[in-house]
């Protein structure tokens, strides 16, 4: 009767109370990553800790080149901290797995980063009139003033190109040092992406498996041309079209009315592509239509106006040597991701929405 009466007394059906739980672990997880983020940690990876100041820096190298990127702003640094937490987790997969980068390899790799750098910097100042070498004396007779100007030339861009670089790495709060610590993390996450490679095994029907499995969307391919005019000239689209069923000259046609200027050159065509190829989904469908050589389509519509496409030609990709190799590098990073995605998901992740973010990244997406 009590355990009766204390039931009752709460006043909830069952399936509220589960909905107040939940709703409490709900805010508990906000409060778990809010008082990460406010001891200055955006995750952890098997224990080791992703702070603000390490996604800052990868924010930092990001700035360098995009001055949109702000290394303070919380947003940026949400969504990046899984990135960042992604590569230390192969950093740790690396070590587990005995990889060790030379000092040497290190130090070249981030010596050629800031190189590219200074490059980068000087693209603009190379044309100021203080960097500019005298051409006569480059040019002209005086082999020892002309080598003496080339001198100055090459001090005068590496300390520009020094001091530039010093300056953005300041203002981006990132050090010269990072980018050995930086070199370091890539080189070892590139060894293990390459040892993950080569321990992968192939069976004997796998890439022919795949080659039929994909034939449709990959490897039957259009060659097509098109005639294209404006969205607002739907009528004249369908003028065209009538004129070519009444034989009128393709190539006067295309002269006299695409707006596709580039296309037009060859009397509209634009090549091979398959299904799964970069045109746009209404042009592709348009194209698998058409079955025999020389045949015409009604206008097409897309965003960029009416086409009417003429099918010249249907081929077949065949499984040659050249074709198997592509097939296989395509297998091999797809094994590659799901050898990632295991390791993520062995992972000690916290918060668990990082985690499922990681796996995203593990997959390539």
């Amino acid at each position: 009767m009590n355990k009766k009466r204390q039931v009752k007394d709460t006043g909830l059906a069952p399936w509220m109370k589960w909905g107040a739980l939940l709703i409490a672990l709900v805010l508990l997880i906000g409060v778990i990553v809010f008082a990460l983020y406010q001891k200055n940690i955006l995750a952890i990876v098997n224990g080791e800790k992703i702070r603000v100041d390490d996604v800052k820096e990868q924010l930092g190298q990001y700035a360098i080149y995009d001055e949109n990127v702000e290394p303070d702003n919380v947003y940026y640094q949400s969504h990046i901290a899984p990135y960042v937490a992604f590569d230390r987790l192969l950093l740790q997969e690396a070590e587990n797995r005995g990889i060790v980068i030379e000092a040497d390899k290190i130090a070249e790799e981030a010596a050629d980063t800031l190189k590219y750098l200074e490059i980068y910097f000087l693209y603009d100042a190379a044309d100021e009139e203080e960097l500019e070498p005298d051409a006569a004396l480059l040019y002209g007779n005086d082999e020892e003033e002309a080598t003496k100007e080339k001198e100055r030339l090459e001090a005068a861009l590496n300390t520009t190109a020094d001091a530039m670089v010093d300056a953005k790495l300041k203002e981006v709060g990132l050090s010269r040092e990072y980018f050995q610590k930086a070199a370091h993390s890539s080189l070892s996450i590139g060894e293990l992406r390459t040892q993950i490679k080569d321990e992968l095994i192939f069976a004997d029907d796998e890439i022919e498996e795949f080659y039929q499995e994909n034939l449709e969307d990959k490897y039957i391919e259009k060659n097509t041309s098109h005639i294209l005019v404006d969205l607002e000239d739907e009528e004249l689209a369908e003028e065209i079209y009538e004129k070519l069923m009444d034989g009128a000259d393709w190539k006067e046609m295309s002269d006299t009315y695409s707006t596709d200027e580039v296309a037009k050159k060859s009397e509209g065509n634009i090549g091979f592509y398959a299904r799964s190829g970069n045109l746009v989904k209404e042009y592709i469908d348009g194209a698998f239509l058409l079955e025999k050589d020389g045949e015409i389509s009604r206008p097409v519509k897309t965003q960029f106006g009416y086409h009417i496409i003429r099918l010249e030609e249907t081929r077949t990709l065949e499984l040659d040597d050249d074709l198997k190799d592509n097939i296989k590098t395509e297998l091999t990073t797809g094994k590659i991701n799901l050898e990632l995605v295991k390791i993520v998901e062995a992972a000690k992740v916290s918060p668990e929405k990082t985690k499922d973010i990681m796996i995203q990244i593990a997959q390539g997406e």
